[in-house]
């Protein structure tokens, strides 16, 4: 009799989080049984299939088949990319916000007053921010990590959001 022996892949290897990967396996030796671990449990049919995970960090799988002459093992590691968060502070003058505050500035009619955004409490806990998407009302305004621009009176809603190196 010979011990059971296993091939496990993840499809895709590397996902966002939020989205699923398949794992599919093949085995050889005829199997009884076939589990999966990390909450995924016993598989069936034990020889060959596939099921869908949505993991939310980096996970490593392992196929354990198992017959009366044995069992053997196999794993496949998937990757879970996290998003960015975005934050920003803005300043005009000696007076500054961050992204959930909001800036009170004094503005005659007819005036504007200068504000000067920066991206500098953006993050990314696995990657890197490689790309802004600054909004004033709604429209697009820039696209860097630091801009400046003039309001006249009234208020206004401004946001970011940011990317990751791996484009989420």
């Amino acid at each position: 009799p010979t011990t059971p022996t296993c091939a496990l892949s993840a499809n895709p290897s590397a996902i966002n989080q939020g989205q699923a990967s398949t794992l599919s396996w093949t085995t050889n030796g005829s199997p009884t049984s076939s589990t999966i671990n990390n909450n995924v449990g016993a598989v069936n049919p034990p020889g060959s299939g596939s099921v869908n995970v949505l993991p939310l960090v980096n996970t490593t799988y392992t196929l354990t088949v198992i017959k009366v002459a044995g069992s053997g093992t196999c794993s496949a590691s998937l990757a879970v990319n996290r998003p960015p968060t975005a934050g920003f502070t803005m300043t005009s003058g000696m007076q500054s916000a961050t992204e959930s505050q909001t800036l009170n500035l004094p503005v005659l009619p007819g005036a504007t007053a200068p504000v000067s955004f920066s991206a500098n409490r953006s993050s990314d806990s696995d990657g890197t921010v490689v790309g802004w998407q600054w909004k004033v009302g709604g429209a697009v305004v820039a696209s860097t990590p630091m801009f400046s621009q003039s309001f006249a009176v009234g208020m206004y809603n401004v946001s970011l959001v940011v990317t990751d190196n791996l484009g989420v």
